[in-house]
């Protein structure tokens, strides 16, 4: 997508490099960044995002400064950003908001340009040509510089600057045998030699790129009609031979180009090639997505954006991407549309998404939604009452993200009052558990209170920092207090609600015991109040083997304790990190 350059209104752009959207251009003296929905850039549901994660500011002498607030700390070039301190960005810096190298799938990533610079540099392009021709004829017009001399020099200034290329042997060539032809009188031709323009050759057509995209991990880039015929025989970039991982549109690239051929439209493409090239152009949307994403968005009203700007599509699973859930008895839906399953060849693992929801008139039960029914756990409510009410032709729709089946978005006003909770008021994912009772595989109440929130039976394996040795003991203590889960449940949101316990989503979000989670969240914060539970129990309680280990300077962030029974038998993890601090 080509950038607009309007002085005085827009004065810069970021261009993100994690996903292929177009640039945000930035008309404001001030912008923020974060997961919140008032941030002029919002990213709503990524949990690796602050709230209020940094800000862009442009002072009055137009230096431009990033200024984090986040948790998780975001780099600049590559280089951490201290906390809340001003750090001046200048054209074409890169900032990641959001880089783990745990969940690789998960950065957020984007490149700052200042307009005003990329305008100079669209004009660079033309000023550098000009210089070019017109030197080379002066040189070629001086009398007393023999024709031979000036195409030896203008040849010879074109290598030194801009090295090697096709076009200095081609014109050398065609001034020998206008020498050997012609008087000697006669001016030699030569090509103009553009060093930028070269920058901008797709190395299989040889040509200006045309709807450029490149390749990661090495970012090769290429037409994107030249990659799919290549695309076709081989997964391999065509230059380096690395296995391609994901391809994603190169709009810096495609921004150059339209610039550089609005100066010299001679460069052109003619519209018949330009015609054909988007027939054979076979790199999809979905292609363009990140791997976790891919065939998440069928071609019907439920993959678009719904009235809040946000899709509701956002993952596969009945909670999260499986890769990331942190529960081991929660079991997502699996979810293909017939696109992908067409493509790929599995078209036998369909199922197919209603286009109604079980309000709209005429409505008729899928015949996965029995099989479903009858294999949903006993801790899924099956018993709620739907509300009375009916859809309209124009009814919203969105899905459910554990069952996949559709529900009413939009409530007439009479009835919002009445009509429970569809979202989380954390990750704001929609889910039916309490609008009629899901029937998602596994559920186990995709959305409840967080008092009411299920217990797995597997989830204590791994409740203390997803270490089995320190949950055991927490087990261990339980049984022998006569506490079951659901007691020590209502013990920690009661010490949630009197402000004795906090939560790990506590600096965006005020939970309490009545806030609606969905699981995902809901174990999430659980996790954090079971861990203070069990720093919190006195150390005469608990065995001598226990209490007389020493602490790891790691404490609980140690990744080893999760992977190394003897390291966490050894040492305790219920104590706070002192190293480097």
């Amino acid at each position: 997508m080509a950038s607009k350059f309007e002085e005085g209104r827009h004065w810069a752009q970021v261009i993100f490099t994690h996903d292929s959207k177009p640039p945000v251009l930035i008309d404001k003296e001030q912008i923020t960044l974060g997961r919140k929905e008032d941030c002029d850039i919002s990213f709503p549901g990524c949990k690796f995002v602050s709230g209020h994660h940094c800000t862009i500011t442009r002072d009055p002498g137009g230096t431009v400064w990033l200024q984090d607030f986040s948790t998780n700390g975001s780099l600049l070039n590559g280089k951490k950003i201290d906390k809340e301190k001003k750090i001046q960005i200048n054209h074409n810096d890169q900032v990641q908001i959001v880089h783990r190298k745990d969940h690789p799938g998960s950065d957020i990533a984007f490149v700052f340009q200042d307009l005003k610079v990329l305008k100079e540099e669209a004009k660079l392009l033309d000023n550098t040509l000009e210089y070019d021709n017109d030197t080379e004829e002066d040189v070629c017009e001086d009398e007393d510089v023999k024709p031979s001399e000036a195409a030896f020099v203008s040849q010879k200034r074109s290598h030194s600057e801009a090295g090697d290329t096709d076009e200095g042997p081609v014109s050398k060539r065609k001034h020998q045998e206008s020498e050997e032809g012609a008087s000697s009188s006669k001016k030699p031709e030569l090509l103009p030699h553009n060093s930028i323009a070269d920058t901008l050759l797709c190395s299989i057509c040889q040509d200006i790129f045309h709807d450029c995209v490149s390749l990661q991990p090495c970012i090769h880039s290429f037409c994107a009609a030249c990659y799919s015929q290549w695309m076709d025989r081989s997964n391999e970039c065509p230059t380096c031979r690395k296995k391609v991982e994901r391809i994603s549109k190169n709009h810096i690239i495609n921004n150059l180009v339209e610039a550089f051929l609005k100066e010299h439209p001679e460069r052109q493409r003619t519209e018949e090639e330009l015609r054909e090239m988007d027939s054979n152009n076979k790199i999809t949307e979905d292609m363009l997505r990140p791997k976790h994403m891919r065939g998440l968005f069928a071609s019907s009203s439920f993959g678009e954006d719904d009235d809040d700007g946000e899709s509701d599509v956002s993952s596969a699973s009945g909670v999260d991407d499986s890769s990331e859930s942190d529960d081991p008895d929660r079991i997502g839906a699996t979810f293909m549309p017939s696109s992908f399953g067409g493509l790929f060849g599995f078209s036998s693992l369909i199922r197919s998404v209603p286009t109604n929801c079980r309000l709209c008139p005429g409505y008729i039960s899928p015949t996965t939604l029995t099989a479903m029914a009858s294999t949903a756990s006993e801790g899924a409510s099956t018993s709620v009452t739907p509300p009375d009410y009916t859809c309209t032709p124009d009814q919203i729709h969105i899905l459910c993200q554990c069952c996949l089946q559709p529900m009413p978005h939009r409530w007439p006003d009479s009835m919002t009052a009445s009509i429970p909770a569809q979202k989380c008021s954390v990750c704001q994912k929609a889910f039916c558990h309490l609008l009629w009772g899901c029937h998602g595989s596994g559920c186990l109440g995709c959305l409840n209170k967080f008092k009411d929130f299920n217990i797995g039976d597997n989830t204590f394996l791994v409740i203390i920092n997803n270490n089995p040795y320190e949950s055991k003991i927490l087990k261990d203590y339980l049984t022998e207090q006569n506490i079951c889960e659901k007691d020590l449940l209502q013990k920690c949101v009661l010490k949630l609600d009197s402000k004795e316990y906090t939560t790990v989503d506590a600096a965006s979000h005020d939970i309490n015991s009545e806030s609606v989670l969905c699981y995902r969240c809901a174990l999430r914060n659980f996790k954090e109040l079971a861990y203070q539970f069990r720093r919190d129990i006195p150390m005469d309680q608990l065995p001598e083997t226990v209490h007389r280990r020493a602490n790891c300077y790691w404490g609980k962030h140690c990744r080893t304790q999760r992977t190394k029974p003897l390291h966490a038998s050894r040492f305790n993890h219920i104590c706070e990190q002192t190293r480097f601090t």
